[in-house]
């Protein structure tokens, strides 16, 4: 396939192991565009101090990751649950989807999603639970 190679509204491109371009989104076999991404490393810091309230220990805790993600997809692609999986770019770690993902609607039937994901060091390999309506608990392996 070459760059003048045209494809049919019906053709299906096979990416493989092939890691797609800055600005595509996927979410189950949907390809959508990213609008903004946003990654920050995070932690909670703790200063301990003498009685000269010179700095004497800096303690980061729960270090990780949080990314701010914004899509476009068509209407009819189903938004990510809790606790899924989503790889963080640039970082290469493994992030779960947390509460507040939310939907907008544009024009021409797109369909925007802004997705929050969390990851924390410590919890690298952990795996994850999520509790359904009919009360049993479901496990979302680690990545």
């Amino acid at each position: 396939m070459t760059f003048a190679t045209q494809l049919n509204p019906a053709d299906v491109l096979v990416l493989g192991s092939a890691r797609p371009v800055l600005g595509t989104a996927m979410l189950g076999d949907a390809f959508g565009t990213i609008k903004r991404a946003t990654v920050t490393r995070t932690g909670e810091r703790e200063e301990i101090k003498d009685d000269a309230q010179n700095l004497r220990l800096l303690l980061i805790n729960n270090p990780g990751f949080q990314l701010a993600l914004e899509v476009c997809f068509d209407a009819d692609v189903t938004p990510p649950g809790l606790l899924d999986e989503i790889e963080l770019p640039y970082v290469g770690v493994t992030g779960r989807v947390m509460e507040g993902v939310t939907l907008l609607w544009e024009e021409g039937g797109e369909r925007g999603m802004s997705i929050p994901v969390s990851q924390w060091d410590s919890m690298e390999d952990a795996e994850a639970y999520r509790l359904k309506l009919d009360g049993t608990v479901e496990l979302i392996p680690a990545p």
